[in-house]
């Protein structure tokens, strides 16, 4: 829609302190999903519920910090599941708004 007041709420996710990506909501859940197949349901963080509503800026900004929470969760997993792997840090995931 040309001139729509709706704006797609991307988030930057930084690995590293290095810009990886911009991803949307919906491709997160993607991941989620496709982590869910492939680990199990019990292995995989739980994932921030979707919204009906448009996010107010509260609570993209809460979605943003449930997001990296969840992406540092599956960071820590995944690197538990990876024989002979350390843990490193397990902080090194961050997100970030982004706007597309």
């Amino acid at each position: 829609m040309l001139g729509s007041p709706f704006r797609l709420q991307a988030y930057n996710i930084h690995v590293n302190g290095v810009l990886h990506c911009q991803v949307r909501y919906s491709q997160l859940l993607g991941l989620h999903e496709q982590l869910r197949k492939e680990y199990g349901a019990n292995v995989v963080p739980a994932f921030p519920p979707k919204k009906i509503f448009t996010l107010t800026p509260a609570e993209v900004e809460q979605r943003r910090e449930q997001l990296e929470k969840y992406m540092q969760s599956v960071y820590t997993c995944l690197f538990v599941l990876s024989a002979g792997a350390s843990m490193g840090d397990g902080g090194c995931t961050k997100v970030d708004r982004g706007v597309l």
